[in-house]
This record gives C-alpha cells, sequence and structure tokens, in this order.
C-alpha cells in the first residue's frame, strides 16, 4: 500500500490546504458511517411510513409512545405522555422514545405524514455520528489517512453498539460517549466548557444511561483540569452550574421527573457485566451469537445488558500489542493527566461487574450497595466508556511502538477480520429489519365491535396494571392509538409502583361495586372477569368474549 504524502509545515499553514483537509477527513468519515449503515440494516427503515419493521418486542414501546405523544397536546412538562399510561405519570422519557426527537418531531407533526417513525433516521445519524467521533478520536494519534479510516471502522463495528441494534435504539447514541473521551483526552488548552454543556444537553434529552456515562467522563475531565490545567476554580464553579442546571432543565422537559417513586427498581446484581464478557460472544437472550469463530460462553439470563464483546479484531489487536509489548519491552512512563480519568474507568468497570460478580455461571462475590445504585440497574452497560477508552489505548499502542508501514497493516487486517467476525450478529440484526414492510401492524381484533366501540368509549383498561408489560399492551395500545384513545395498558422504563397499585385498587373497587366508568372499555383477565360477572348491569352493561378477550362494555347495549 503506498504511503500517504506528508503534509509540509507550509501546507499546513495555509487555510486553504486546511480547509480542503478537514472537508476531505470528515466527509469520508461521514461517509464510513452511512456505507456501514447500508451495510448492517439496509435502506427500508428509512422511509417514514414503514412502521411494521418496529411492531416487535422494544421498537414496539418505543413507537407507541410517539405515537400517543404525537398526538396529546402541549402540557407541562412538554415530555408528558398520559394517554399512554393512563394513571401511571406517564411521559415520552420512559417508553424510550428519544425525547429530544420525539419532541422536536411533535413540534413540525402538523408537516408529517401519519403514520411517521424517526428511528431509521436516527439509526442513520448515529452510525455516521459514531465513525465521525472515532475519526476524531484517531485524531488525537495521527495525522495520516489510512490509520483513522482503519480505526474509525473499528469504532463503528464495536459489538456493543450493533448490539444495541436488537431492541435499544436510544442506546446507539454512543457517539456521545466517543465525543466525551475526545474532550478528555486532547491535550488543547482550546477552551471545551460549552462542548460539555452540548454534549451533556443531548445526553440528557436522549437517554439516562448515556447521560450518566457523560456526566462520570465530564468529572474525569473537570478534576484533570483543576489539578493538571490549572483552570479557574471559579470558572470550573460556573460550567458545573451550567452543566448541571441545564441537564435538569432538559430532564424536566422530557418528563424524567413524573415518575417520583420506582427509580431503584429491581435489576441491579442481574443486568450486570459477566467477567467472561469480553470474550464472550453469546448473544442471550435473543440466542444468536456475534462470532463465527468463538463459542458461545456460559452466561446468566440477563448478562445480555453487559454484553461486551470485543470482536475477533479488536481480540487480534489486543494480542498484538500485548506480544508488542513484552517483546520490545516499550512500556510508557505514567502520564498522571491520565489519572482522573482511569480512577472514573476503573469505578465505571466494578459498577459495571456490580454487586454481583459473576465468572460464567458461578458467582464469585456478592456484597451490598446503596439504594442510589439501584437506579441504574442494566449496570452492564456503564462499561462502554471503558471499551472504547480501551480500543483507544490498543491503537495508540500500536502506532507508537510500530511503525507506519506495519501498523496499518494490522489495523487493516485487524478491521477486515472485525467486520467478518461480527456478521454473524449484525447480518441477523439486517434480516430482522428488512422482513417486514408497511404502513401498519397486524392485529388479532378483528371483529366489527371494535370498530363500533372506538365511536363510544375514550379509554382502555387492561385488568389488571402491571409495572411491567401488561398482557396484551401491545395489541390494545395499538387499537387505541389508531382511534385516537387513551389505554393504561403501556410498557415503561419506569413505573411508580404505588400509582399502579392506586390504579389497580381503583379498578378493583369499579368492578366490584357495578361502578364502573361509562367512557372505558374494561379488557379483563379471568379472576377480574368472574368479580365483575357478579356486578354488571345486565340491561346495559356487555360482559363477552371477543377475538378470545374478555370485555367489559359499560352501557354498551343501550348506547347502540
Amino acid at each position: 500500500m503506498p504511503r500517504m504524502p506528508q503534509r509540509t509545515p507550509s501546507d499546513l499553514a495555509n487555510p486553504f490546504f486546511a480547509l480542503l483537509s478537514w472537508i476531505k477527513d470528515y466527509a469520508v468519515a461521514l461517509s464510513l458511517g452511512l456505507v456501514s449503515f447500508f451495510l448492517v440494516l439496509g435502506w427500508r427503515i428509512l422511509i417514514p411510513t414503514n412502521v411494521a419493521w418496529l411492531a416487535k418486542n422494544d421498537p414496539a414501546t418505543f413507537y407507541l409512545g410517539w405515537g400517543f405523544f404525537r398526538q396529546t397536546k402541549w402540557m407541562w412538562p412538554p415530555g408528558a405522555n398520559p394517554n399512554y399510561g393512563l394513571d401511571l405519570g406517564s411521559s415520552i422519557f420512559y417508553s424510550d422514545s428519544i425525547p429530544l426527537v420525539a419532541i422536536v418531531a411533535k413540534l413540525f407533526s402538523a408537516w408529517l405524514p401519519t403514520p411517521f417513525q424517526y428511528w431509521g433516521i436516527w439509526l442513520l445519524l448515529c452510525f455516521m455520528l459514531q465513525a465521525f467521533f472515532g475519526w476524531k478520536l484517531a485524531e488525537l494519534l495521527t495525522s495520516r489517512f489510512w490509520p483513522k479510516f482503519f480505526s474509525s471502522c473499528l469504532f463503528v463495528f464495536a459489538p456493543p453498539f450493533l448490539f444495541r441494534l436488537n431492541f435499544h435504539y436510544s442506546l446507539c447514541a454512543q457517539w456521545l460517549i466517543l465525543a466525551s473521551l475526545y474532550l478528555c483526552l486532547q491535550r488543547s488548552s482550546y477552551p471545551r466548557w460549552y462542548w460539555w454543556i452540548v454534549i451533556g444537553t443531548l445526553a440528557a434529552g436522549i437517554h439516562s444511561y448515556i447521560f450518566a456515562m457523560v456526566f462520570f467522563l465530564w468529572i474525569a475531565d473537570m478534576i484533570r483540569r483543576l489539578f493538571f490545567d490549572k483552570a479557574p476554580l471559579v470558572n470550573l464553579g460556573f460550567e458545573a452550574v451550567f452543566f448541571v442546571g441545564i441537564s435538569i432543565v432538559v430532564l424536566w422537559i422530557s418528563g424524567f421527573f413524573l415518575v417520583q417513586k420506582g427509580l431503584d427498581s429491581w435489576g441491579l446484581g442481574d443486568a450486570h457485566m459477566n467477567l467472561l464478557s469480553l470474550i464472550n460472544s453469546k448473544n442471550s437472550p435473543i440466542g444468536g451469537k456475534w462470532s463465527y469463530v468463538l463459542p458461545r460462553g456460559p452466561s446468566d439470563s440477563f448478562d445480555f445488558e453487559g454484553f461486551n464483546y470485543m470482536g475477533l479484531g479488536i481480540i487480534f489487536l489486543s494480542g498484538f500489542w500485548l506480544y508488542s509489548t513484552l517483546s520490545y519491552r516499550h512500556f510508557e512512563k505514567w502520564d498522571w493527566q491520565w489519572f482522573p480519568l482511569i480512577c472514573i474507568l476503573s469505578f465505571l468497570t466494578i459498577f459495571a461487574l456490580s454487586n454481583r460478580i459473576a465468572f460464567g455461571h458461578y458467582i464469585l462475590l456478592t456484597y451490598s450497595v446503596p439504594h442510589i445504585f439501584e437506579a441504574l440497574r442494566s449496570s452492564g452497560r456503564m462499561f462502554w466508556p471503558v471499551f472504547y477508552a480501551g480500543l483507544f489505548f490498543l491503537i495508540r499502542g500500536l502506532l507508537k511502538t510500530h511503525g507506519y508501514r506495519t501498523s496499518l497493516w494490522v489495523l487493516g487486517f485487524a478491521t477486515v477480520i472485525q467486520i467478518l467476525d461480527t456478521s454473524a450478529g449484525w447480518l441477523i440484526v439486517r434480516h430482522n429489519r428488512n422482513d417486514s414492510y408497511g404502513s401498519t401492524w397486524n392485529s388479532p381484533l378483528q371483529s366489527e365491535f371494535w370498530d363500533k366501540a372506538s365511536s363510544h368509549y375514550k379509554y382502555i383498561y387492561l385488568v389488571p396494571s402491571s409495572i411491567d408489560a401488561p398482557k396484551y399492551y401491545q395489541t390494545f395500545a395499538y387499537y387505541a392509538l389508531q382511534h385516537g384513545m387513551g389505554t393504561d395498558g403501556a410498557y415503561l422504563a419506569r413505573i411508580d409502583p404505588f400509582k399502579v397499585a392506586s390504579h389497580n385498587h381503583k379498578i378493583l373497587m369499579e368492578l366490584s361495586t357495578g361502578d364502573f366508568e361509562p367512557q372505558t372499555l374494561y379488557i379483563l383477565d379471568p379472576d377480574n372477569a368472574a368479580l365483575a360477572k357478579n356486578h354488571i348491569h345486565p340491561d346495559s352493561d356487555l360482559l363477552d368474549t371477543i377475538d378470545g378477550f374478555t370485555v367489559l362494555a359499560p352501557g354498551w347495549k343501550t348506547n347502540r
């Protein structure tokens, strides 16, 4: 491979040359993300009216949350979404519908088609920005084109990023982690406080876990600037006020504070990172794997939240770096400026392992932690900054230990086998995202009753309600959305258990007294159907099984 021509000092001093170089580099980086998107996901999900691919599992609640939010009039806070999760304090934040994007889309709702989905465009943006900030990180290490290109590829084809394409689209905003690492690792005296404000604002408006990771990296950078850059304490204080203050405002706008209880839900210690995670290609609970070569390793049922498989290319790069370091005895002098970042990354690693440290199926250690940590119950995700920082330092070690040609061939080979190896996982993702196409979802509600009922009732209750995804919630939430109704049947990231209990108690009293809400359809389980049967008004109320669902329709016989 020919050597790239080197820029001379006179070239770099030429503003026109610098501008062309900047445009070329970043155009290539963004194009790399674009090509990777089409390779991994195809083009059909970019069609705004194609919602069929969102009809399964977690993406269903992303779309339903947005659909109800779009139909709801603006209120305070703007992210409130009361018709999706009636009486439960629902918001666009807790349906994981990417609040920042949902609020912007709602502002332009009058000009958008119906139905409309923005997740295809969002994922394309995530691919492009993942490549862009991977390129920016590589720029800290080299000015040469091809090492930056291959490094960017490795960041894009990082399994923790691609794995989230299965079901967590908001968590594909891992480019914010890369951007935060870039601010932590660059040694320029260029002011960066406003970039931290921008990154923090975006993270708060996208997902709480992404915000938590950005927050910890910001803390590391603040400490470094305080002790090593001798930044004025007053300036850092103002930055902290703006960062925290604006983030709180964004969280409030998104509806984060509508849930007061239940944030410290179950999961910590279960949805953790296994000690074998870096080499375990198993993709539980989906059942596949992300490598053609490495076998599935043992894991627990919720270890998928701590999925941090490196990929064969990065494993090869790690082995080559380790061999070179030991062979050439190239041990760098410790740079104390990295100490705050290393401390934060160490903390995130411990947090990712959680209070239940596991090696495969074996539990090695358990210990108690304060309840506040249970708010981030899927602790295995918190390893992502460590993963990307580790990849950065692997590339850095390679470039510092070896010459350009050797480094180029090693990076190129690692990139090729990374893409090929991880295709075991992302080809399945591509198939799953392209096997459905259309502007509607299939529904088991085929009786003419449902169309007639939508003109008589404004709400649907699934009895009993649940803090987890209620049974049949997707069927009836989609029906409610299609007919402009509200429902308590919602699948939300967090629900106040006291509100759920109060809501169920209210419905129980209605069923046990016959004092039904006249504008509400009740979908009952067998126990509650038996209770309601003793208190219906036979001349007016309908209690029947329709399309396999037990329905209580108050006043149906007199309203038709």
